[in-house]
């Protein structure tokens, strides 16, 4: 029941937000929405639309212009106010073309955003955008070709598709395409299609596969290079591959209790791509007698970035000091982008009242104490035999030094240098 109610607020609250924004938008308007300008016709071209204020409110309009062909757009006003007397402003604009204006559709956006005033601090508010779209339609060779990559996954497959559509003046006696991707061996693989003909305003799809064993999880770059009647065109595409993984494959098995124990967390990015802003919450729980578990605290790691395919340790401290002996589940998940979480994956812990209790192993290292004592005995023994090392290579070196000052004191006496 509780749950039906909780549904039932939420609709009342969405039905209220759109009354408030509707009444928002209908406050203002654009008249008309949209202009288009056909290249053969006009280099030059003067337009204005109208800003209707329907509810004669006052307010502050800012205006600009975006899209790609937006630097040959050009206003009359960069802002308009609204008193409560105005019904409706107009905004002029005026549009030179290039030379060559590109074929097809080109579009530039003229925004009319409202100005929220400097005064509303840190509450909620929503501002009023309104677009008027000129359309710039530019005119067609006599050969051109538009087209758009797309990938069906198979079950075995990839196919990869080039969609081809004539829009130019004449027909294309042949066209083809050469796909081009790097498989999981970092090898060029390269897949090209038969040749079509292609009549005006004709499209067909050329494909062609590639198996998912040259592949593995990962974005992979396609580039479709199309040929038709001697001239090229390049599209480039990401092919993706499953999802993007990363795995914890490493957590501490032990720490000491009463203490702030340092942990190591390992781990692994199985994406052919580098990953960025990766962290693992963690929550932690206590294994209870009758094995139900009791929450006793929660932390989350340092944002990381992992190479691809590369593994990252993450180190930080786990505080003990108000924690019992007993066994522990560390339940992680890893995030990254912001928008992905990983599995829940859960490791065993053990908090020990002291190092011995581990049976001689170090919960650190994982080596046995013994082995840790031989080792630091055996690291003394190189010591020892560096230091007679050095020892003996300094007294050699004074012999022989000795040797020859006395050899040539011989020989000055034999040649009477005294």
């Amino acid at each position: 029941m509780n749950k039906m109610k909780k549904i039932g607020m939420f609709f009342i609250v969405l039905i209220i937000f759109s009354i408030l924004l509707s009444q928002l938008v209908f406050s203002l308007g654009i008249r008309p929405a949209k202009t288009e300008i056909n290249s053969n016709e006009f280099n030059t071209y003067s337009g204005s639309f109208w800003v209707v204020n329907n509810d004669y409110l006052e307010s502050e309009l800012k205006i600009y212009v975006t899209g790609e062909m937006a630097d040959y757009i050009n206003l009359n006003v960069d802002k308009l106010t609204f008193r409560d007397d105005h019904d409706a402003l107009e905004i002029q604009f005026n549009v030179s073309l290039p030379e060559e204006v590109p074929p097809g559709q080109s579009v530039a956006v003229i925004i009319v955003e409202e100005e929220l005033g400097a005064n509303i601090g840190s509450t909620i508010a929503s501002k009023l955008v309104l677009k008027h779209k000129v359309y710039i339609i530019g005119e067609y060779p006599d050969k051109y070709v538009k087209t758009k990559l797309n990938f069906h996954e198979m079950e075995d497959d990839f196919e990869i598709v080039a969609e081809v559509e004539n829009l130019g003046k004449k027909e294309i006696s042949d066209i083809k395409t050469t796909f081009y991707v790097n498989d999981q061996k970092q090898t060029l693989e390269t897949l090209e299609t038969v040749s079509e003909s292609l009549a005006k305003k004709e499209n067909k799809l050329l494909t062609a596969k590639i198996s998912k064993n040259q592949l593995e999880n990962g974005e992979f770059e396609v580039l479709a290079k199309v040929e038709f009647d001697g001239q090229v065109q390049e599209v480039v595409k990401n092919l993706i591959y499953g999802e993007p993984e990363i795995e914890v494959s490493y957590f501490n098995d032990y720490f000491i209790m009463g203490a702030i124990n340092p942990y190591t967390l390992e781990l692994l990015n199985k994406w052919n791509q580098k990953i960025e802003n990766v962290f693992v919450d963690v929550v932690v729980k206590k294994v209870l007698a009758n094995e139900s578990y009791e929450k006793v605290a929660d932390f989350r790691t340092v944002p990381t970035e992992i190479s691809a395919f590369q593994r990252e340790v993450i180190s930080g401290y786990f505080d003990t000091t108000e924690r019992d002996e007993g066994n522990y589940v560390f339940s992680m998940v890893v995030n990254f982008w912001n928008i992905y979480k990983m599995s829940q994956k859960d490791f065993e812990v053990s908090v020990i009242n002291k190092e011995e209790d581990l049976g001689g192993v170090s919960s650190f290292t994982g080596a046995s104490l013994a082995e840790n004592e031989e080792n630091k005995n055996l690291s003394k023994d190189r010591s020892y035999v560096k230091i007679f090392a050095i020892i003996f290579i300094v007294l050699f070196g004074i012999i022989i030094n000795t040797f020859v000052v006395l050899l040539i004191t011989k020989r000055k006496r034999n040649d009477g240098w005294e």
